[in-house]
């Protein structure tokens, strides 16, 4: 699967990870409230209960008769004890529930006068609403046999909306009744689902992730597979052309072509050593591949001198190289020794020169500083190539990592270099960073402290310690 292929997958996961979530929702949303709307009814049957019961308190309190709801054994024992402490006390004995199916209670309410209180079952209704945690808009009525409506409490303009919910109808009296009129918004079934949206939520981001961790392993194995196939094209490129020149070389040294005309045999020879060294560093940079997996520099400081280093490989590149290479060097050192590694100085030097060549057009401008300030060592090179971008920038030093320009300039290599560079910083306990915009060229420099022997790392580490 390639990359391409990974990123459709990817983005048809999600979407159908959207999809399920949108459908969950969905039905979520649609059995909560049509739970909401269930306990409505009940709220409002209860109310009304309550509200029966209430007026038949007063009744009973007032006309000097006791009430009792039901029939239970403790309810006969109360009434039992009632009647033993008062004999003048009137007893009766009704069922709220009885009395809203054939309005025995709400008939002996109505010859007492105890009329049915919509403000008390508006008020009864509410408590129920705020112990259940629901807010929404509400209109109760009251309606004859006719379907007249005879009063109501509430928000009025819920009667004329359209998209609202309707309870069931309450008989209280004569058949009339009371029903409910309401409109449960989104927010307020959304705020009974906070708990099941916070658990579905973490199930989708941990899905999610581990999309992301599965796409990001696939794009890995895409990269080592184009590296894989990058390496073997560059090895096969880089030691064709000097075993060539090698074996061009030593046939002419067999036939004796070089006993005629010494000075061309010295030439060639010469040329046959670059080749070879060619491939030296061809091996070095393998070499540098392994160090790198293993993230193992070992330093071996030494005084080191920077300028000779540099002016070796300024000569190097000028010498194998077949575009117009400009080379500018400014050497303010201050005869100061410099303890370092001279085989990674010269590793990371020759990698940021590399780099500024091959990454650079036809005529090449490189600018190479090297001074001492403050006790460190600054190596600043500097080019006219194609700039990095500030989205590049993230990641160059990173293994493997090569700008997104540079594919489409061509450029060979293994993205190592600027890895390596930062490693051999990081060992001499330096840094390297980066100045560059995209077209404009690039400046890599180098800090690294300076020691005053090559021992004072190893004093200070084991004082540290």
């Amino acid at each position: 699967m390639n990359i391409r292929q990974a990123g459709v997958v990817f983005l048809g996961s999600i979407l159908v990870l959207l999809l399920f979530q949108a459908l969950w929702l969905s039905n979520t949303y649609q059995l909560e409230r049509d739970g909401m709307r269930v306990d409505v009814d009940i709220f409002l049957k209860n109310s009304i209960k309550e509200e029966i019961a209430l007026r038949a308190a007063d009744w009973a309190k007032n006309d000097s008769v006791e009430y009792v709801t039901g029939t239970s054994e403790d309810e006969e024992k109360c009434m039992e004890n009632s009647l033993k402490e008062n004999s003048n006390t009137q007893t009766v004995t009704l069922d709220v529930e009885e009395g809203l199916d054939d309005g025995l209670l709400q008939q002996i309410l109505l010859i007492t006068e105890n009329y049915f209180n919509l403000s008390v079952l508006d008020s009864l209704f509410r408590q129920k609403l705020v112990e259940a945690d629901y807010d929404f808009d509400y209109l109760i009525c009251y309606r004859d046999s006719a379907d007249q409506l005879l009063e109501s409490k509430g928000i009025t303009s819920l009667e004329n909306k359209k998209r609202v919910f309707i309870s069931d109808s309450i008989p209280v009296v004569n058949e009339n009744y009371a029903h409910l009129i309401y409109d449960i918004s989104m927010p307020t079934v959304f705020k009974q689902m906070v708990g099941s949206l916070i658990a579905s939520s973490c199930m989708f981001f941990l899905m999610l992730l581990a999309l992301i961790y599965q796409i990001r392993f696939i794009h890995n194995q895409y990269k080592l597979s184009k590296l894989k196939e990058d390496f073997s094209h560059a090895l096969v490129h880089d030691l064709r052309t000097p075993l060539t020149v090698i074996l061009s070389v030593l046939s002419s040294y067999k036939s004796g072509v070089f006993e005629d005309d010494p000075a061309f045999g010295t030439e060639s020879t010469d040329i046959a050593i670059d080749q070879v060294l060619s491939i030296q560093t061809l091996v070095d940079r393998i070499l540098t591949m392994a160090q790198l997996e293993d993230n193992r520099l070992p330093l071996n400081r030494t005084i080191t001198d920077i300028p000779a280093i540099t002016d070796k490989l300024i000569q190097k590149h000028r010498f194998a190289d077949r575009k117009n290479i400009n080379f500018e060097t400014h050497y303010e050192l201050s005869d100061i020794p410099v303890f370092a590694d001279s085989a990674l100085i010269e590793n990371a030097i020759g990698n940021l020169i590399d780099n500024a060549i091959k990454y650079s057009g036809e005529t090449v401008n490189i600018c190479i500083c090297e001074e001492i300030k403050d006790g460190k060592l600054y190596i600043k090179v500097k080019d006219n190539g194609f700039g990095i971008s500030q989205k590049d920038q993230l990641t160059i030093f990173n293994k493997f990592e090569r700008g997104a320009a540079i594919y489409r300039k061509g450029a060979r290599g293994f993205g190592l270099g600027l890895s390596y560079v930062r490693q051999v910083a990081t060992a001499h306990q330096g840094t390297v960073a980066l100045y560059s915009r995209k077209g404009k060229g690039s400046e890599f420099v180098m800090v690294i402290p300076l020691l005053m022997t090559p021992y004072e790392e190893n004093v200070n580490t084991n004082k540290n310690k």
